[in-house]
């Protein structure tokens, strides 16, 4: 079967597509012909060495949406023929992988394309837990930055589907990508065109960085929340956490599967 190896740490340019042995099932996995796989931060940053751990080479990929087409004996056998979303930690972006643990399958309804939904993992399940961490109520608004990654595009469309007014606050180098990619939404480089001391909440989904935190944080009303990528609490996060009429949420970036009915799929792109 062909899959896309990753040999080194150098980046894009250590992968290529090569044939390799076809997969097995094994006693309990569940063999899923692949359609799409998601890119995820996890890949980026496993390509560049910035996450160590990885037996090198290997197929690059943690996770796919596909068809069932066998299973071991303790793995899904019932499930062959349905088409699914699946956690393939040995690397997904094959023409084929295995999900070693039945827990790591879901169906995907049928009104779901393949391509939409192999954006649920690493995208969209993550979206719908940050959503989550504020209380936030129809009406509300709030102000996401780095909204155009494959969180973020999940994140503004569930917020929609809530009844939330979201504005983007963007790089100038992605201004004119995120304002094609939100149309109707509120889109600046610029803070002080952001709505000051309005928003329930603030989430930066990409940098971590304290100005962008000290942006985000000045533009809260009182009682609101900052949702803040995991990192380690320096002294700007520490400075956050304890400001007396802010309260500061931290989310931490893990693949958190969630099962989704058809009518919570929004039209991820």
């Amino acid at each position: 079967m062909l899959a896309a190896v990753q040999r080194n740490v150098s980046g894009i340019a250590a992968i290529a597509v090569e044939e390799l042995d076809e997969v097995a099932a094994g006693m309990g996995g569940t063999l899923i012909e692949g359609a799409y796989a998601p890119v995820m931060p996890w890949d980026i940053k496993a390509g560049e060495g910035i996450i160590g751990g990885r037996r090198l080479p290997s197929v690059i990929g943690y996770a796919l949406s596909g068809t069932v087409i066998g299973a071991g004996p303790f793995g899904l056998r019932n499930a062959v023929g349905r088409r699914v979303i699946s956690l393939v930690p040995e690397g997904s972006n094959a023409q084929r992988g295995v999900a070693p643990l039945a827990p790591f399958v879901f169906t995907v309804p049928d009104n779901v394309g393949m391509a939409q939904a192999a954006s649920v993992i690493g995208g969209g399940d993550a979206a719908l837990m940050l959503s989550k961490v504020p209380e936030l109520n129809p009406g509300d608004r709030v102000v996401v930055s780095g909204a155009n990654g494959g969180v973020g595009t999940w994140l503004v469309q569930i917020l929609d589907l809530m009844g939330v007014r979201t504005d983007i606050l963007s790089s100038s180098r992605s201004l004119g990508g995120n304002a094609e990619l939100f149309p109707g939404k509120h889109v600046t480089d610029d803070p002080a065109q952001l709505a000051s001391h309005a928003y329930a909440a603030g989430f930066d989904l990409m940098t971590g960085e304290g100005s962008v935190l000290r942006i985000l944080e000045s533009q809260l009303k009182s009682g609101g929340t900052l949702v803040v990528p995991a990192a380690p609490l320096s002294g700007m996060m520490r400075a956050l956490r304890y400001r007396v009429l802010r309260s500061t949420s931290v989310c931490r970036w893990q693949p958190t599967l969630m099962t989704l009915s058809a009518s919570q799929w929004p039209n991820s792109p």
